[in-house]
This record gives C-alpha cells, sequence and structure tokens, in this order.
C-alpha cells in the first residue's frame, strides 16, 4: 500500500515538472520586431505600433498609412495629371536628366536617397509611369523586379543586375 503511495506521489510530482517545463518553454520569451519602415499600404494596423526613434522622424512625421495611399491614389494633390489614355504622369514634370519608372504589372516602388531615408513610396499599375525627380545616388526597391522598366534620362533601359520575380533593390548613379 506504501508502495503503491509512493509510486502515485513520485508520478504526480513527474507530471507537474513535465507540464511546468512544457508551458514555460512553449511560446515564451521573444517578442516579433516590425520593421522601420511603414507599410505602403492602406489602413496599416501596424502604423501605430511603431516605436519613436526608430525611424527618421523628418520623412515620417504625422503620417501613416492611409496618407502613402492618398497621395498616391490622388496624384493630383501633389501636382502631378495622370492622363486617361495611359495614366502617365505629364511630360511637365519629366526633365531630360531623370530616369524614368515603367510599370509592366502591379508594383509597389519605394525610392530612397543614398542614406537610406525614405523619399517616395509609388504604387503603379501596368502601363503606367512616373519619373524620377529626386536627384543624387538613389536605392528603388520594388515589390516586383520583373513587373519594372527603368529607363535612363537618354531614353535607354537601365538594366541593372538582379532584377528578380520578387523583390528586387535597384541602385542609381544619379
Amino acid at each position: 500500500m506504501i508502495k503503491i503511495k509512493n509510486q502515485i506521489n513520485f508520478l504526480i510530482i513527474l507530471l507537474f515538472l513535465v507540464l511546468t517545463n512544457f508551458l514555460t518553454s512553449c511560446g515564451g520569451g521573444s517578442k516579433t520586431v516590425l520593421p522601420d519602415a511603414p507599410p505602403p499600404y492602406p489602413d496599416s494596423p501596424f502604423v501605430k505600433e511603431v516605436q519613436p526613434g526608430s525611424f527618421n522622424q523628418s520623412t515620417f512625421s504625422n503620417t501613416t498609412g492611409r496618407d502613402y495611399y492618398d497621395r498616391n491614389r490622388n496624384v493630383a494633390s501633389s501636382g502631378w495629371n495622370r492622363s486617361d489614355t495611359g495614366g502617365n504622369i505629364n511630360d511637365k514634370y519629366t526633365s531630360k536628366n531623370s530616369y524614368t519608372i515603367q510599370a509592366k504589372g502591379t508594383v509597389w516602388v519605394l525610392i530612397q536617397d543614398k542614406l537610406g531615408n525614405e523619399l517616395e513610396w509609388l504604387s503603379l499599375e501596368k502601363g503606367q509611369s512616373a519619373p524620377i525627380t529626386h536627384s543624387g545616388p538613389l536605392t528603388i526597391t520594388c515589390s516586383s523586379g520583373e513587373s519594372l522598366n527603368i529607363i535612363s534620362p537618354d531614353g535607354k533601359p537601365f538594366q541593372p543586375a538582379g532584377m528578380t520575380k520578387g523583390i528586387s533593390i535597384i541602385r542609381i548613379p544619379k
């Protein structure tokens, strides 16, 4: 009888230790880290959770994912006008010294300066184009490298290495 009671106590203690170990080891500790850049889509629930100081305040002050959406969808407010026939931006905003981005499919484009500061988000659909109006060396990150053409200031296609089906990073030596 005492032997059975000792075995039951041993099993209870063993079960308690195993259960405690299981509960403390699963799902413990590490936090999910969000990227510093705001997502390029409207109504993102993550924009409000960005830690102050984890990004450059001067390039992101008082903006939300909705602002990016509105800026890219309502280009008339930024001074650009898209024509009804091709969705291209008027020639008065293009320059002989600027590169042009042409979309071969739906693509998100992030333009950054040489220090990695965010300059502009663009959302382009097939057939649309936009001039790159920023000066200096630039980094272009796009959601699909094969959905984007970059035209150099002299009108020739700019063929960087690494244009892939997925996310592509292109450096422009402007």
